[in-house]
C-alpha cells in the first residue's frame, strides 16, 4: 500500500511495522458501543488534521493490551498521511536505544544518530508513540518522552499518544504534568477499556 510506504520507522522497527500493516478503520470490528465511539472520535480527528495542525491538538489512546489501540493509532496515520502530510511512528524502546544514557555508551551512538532521532520524533507532521508503558523500558524512559512531547506540544505539532493501562499509569510513565499539557492541547482522550471477544483478539492488536 502507498499510505503503508509513507509512514516512515526509526530503525529496527521493522515488527511493528509488518504487525500493524494495513489496518485502516474499515478494518476495524465494532461491537460495543463504545468501540463505536472510539472510532468515530479518532476518525473525526484525522479528518480534522488540518485544524490539528493550526492548533497542536493531540489525540491519546489509553487501555489494556489487545484493545486495538494501535490498530486505532495506525489508521489515525494512514488517513494523515494520504491526506499529504508527513507521519512518523514509534515506541519507547526505540526512543531508548538512541536516547538513554546507558544504551548511547553501550551501543556507542554517535552524536549524529542522536541528532537524526531527535530530528525524526520533532519534524514530522504527525508523530506517532505506541506502546507507552508496555515494556519494562518504561521507568527508565518517561523523562525522554516527557522531553519530546513537551518540545512538540511547544511547538503546536500534534502526535498520538498510545498508552498502556489507566490514565493512572499514563501519568507515570509520562510525568503528571506532561499528561496534563496533552489534555490541555484540546485534542480526545480516549479510554479503551472494552472486553474484546475471542475473534478481535486472535485479529486485532
Amino acid at each position: 500500500e502507498m499510505s503503508d510506504n509513507k509512514i516512515k520507522y526509526l530503525p529496527g522497527h521493522y515488527g511493528t511495522s509488518k504487525r500493524i500493516l494495513g489496518r485502516t478503520f474499515e478494518s476495524f470490528y465494532v461491537e460495543t458501543p463504545e468501540e463505536l465511539s472510539a472510532v468515530q472520535t479518532c476518525r473525526e480527528y484525522a479528518s480534522r488534521f488540518d485544524d490539528a495542525m493550526n492548533t497542536g491538538a493531540s489525540i491519546v489512546l489509553a487501555g489494556k493490551t489487545h484493545n486495538g489501540k494501535t490498530h486505532l493509532a495506525y489508521s489515525i496515520a494512514m488517513d494523515v498521511v494520504k491526506g499529504g502530510r508527513t507521519v512518523h511512528y514509534t515506541s519507547p524502546i526505540y526512543l531508548l536505544k538512541d536516547l538513554h544514557p546507558e544504551f548511547i555508551a553501550l551501543r556507542r551512538v554517535t552524536d549524529d544518530q542522536i541528532s537524526q532521532t531527535i530530528e525524526f520524533c520533532l519534524n514530522a507532521d504527525l508523530l506517532v508513540i505506541d506502546d507507552v508503558g508496555g515494556g519494562p523500558e518504561s521507568d527508565v524512559c518517561a523523562g525522554i518522552i516527557g522531553s519530546i512531547i513537551e518540545s512538540r506540544l511547544r511547538d503546536k505539532r500534534p502526535m498520538v499518544v498510545v498508552g498502556y493501562g489507566t490514565e493512572k499509569d499514563l501519568s507515570r510513565n509520562i510525568g503528571a504534568s506532561v499528561l496534563d499539557a496533552l489534555k490541555e492541547s484540546s485534542g480526545p482522550f480516549v479510554v479503551c477499556d472494552w472486553h474484546i471477544p475471542r475473534r478481535r483478539r486472535d485479529a486485532s492488536e
